[in-house]
């Protein structure tokens, strides 16, 4: 399991469900918008996973195998 790619991953869905369920203005999603799609690009060139990829499900799938290996514990 490659610690760096697992680390984007938690900060990508953690931000991810922040702009879902969070009270945010427009210019506050925009930021939170730029900040996802970095993260998005930084998993996209270390995975090789283009941009029709599912990031979100990527992420999550990759945290569910991590917790199943004992990488990751349950929250």
């Amino acid at each position: 399991m490659n610690d760096r790619v697992l680390s984007l991953c938690i900060e990508y869905t953690n931000l991810v469900d922040l702009m879902r369920h969070g009270r945010y203005d427009a210019d506050e999603l925009r930021s939170l918008d730029s900040d996802r799609l970095v993260l998005h690009e930084q998993l996209m060139e270390m995975t090789g996973l283009d941009r029709t990829t599912d990031m979100y499900r990527f992420a999550r799938d990759e945290m569910h195998k991590a917790r199943s290996q004992g990488y990751l514990r349950e929250d």
